[in-house]
C-alpha cells in the first residue's frame, strides 16, 4: 500500500460507536470526521481506557480503513501487520498509525522506483 503521508495528520483518533466482532467487515465510529477521508490507510484498536499504549492490548488489533460506506461506517480489512482478528467493545480507542509492514512496503516501492531510474 502506497500512501502519501504528508496527507495524513498524526495522532487523528476516534472511538467505536458500537461492538466490532469477529468476522464484521464494516465498522461504525463515533465521528468519522476525526479520520482521513481518503483510503487506504491503516488504524489501530484498542482499550484506552485500560492500556495507555495499543502495544499494551493484547487484544489490539491494526485493520485498514478501505472506503466509506455512509456515514461514520466505514469498509474494513481485518487483521493487518501481523495482528488477529479480535472483538472490540464499543467504546474502544480508534487511531491513525504508521505499522512496521508500511514502512517496509514503503521502502520496497523507493528501490524498486531506484531500480527503475538506474536503468
Amino acid at each position: 500500500m502506497s500512501v502519501n503521508y504528508d496527507r495524513v495528520k498524526n495522532n487523528l483518533s476516534d472511538y467505536l460507536a458500537v461492538d466490532l466482532n469477529i468476522g464484521q467487515t464494516t465498522m461504525t465510529l463515533n465521528d468519522f470526521n476525526n479520520l482521513p477521508s481518503f483510503y487506504p490507510y491503516n488504524v489501530v484498536i484498542w482499550d484506552r481506557a485500560v492500556y495507555e499504549e495499543p502495544s499494551d492490548d493484547s487484544d489490539m488489533e491494526i485493520v485498514t480503513i478501505t472506503s466509506l460506506v455512509s456515514g461514520n461506517i466505514v469498509n474494513i480489512t481485518r487483521a493487518q501487520s501481523g495482528t488477529s482478528q479480535k472483538n472490540h467493545s464499543a467504546g474502544n480507542w480508534v487511531s491513525t498509525m504508521l505499522s512496521t509492514q508500511e514502512l517496509v512496503d514503503e521502502h520496497r516501492n523507493i528501490s524498486n522506483i531506484h531500480r527503475v531510474i538506474s536503468r
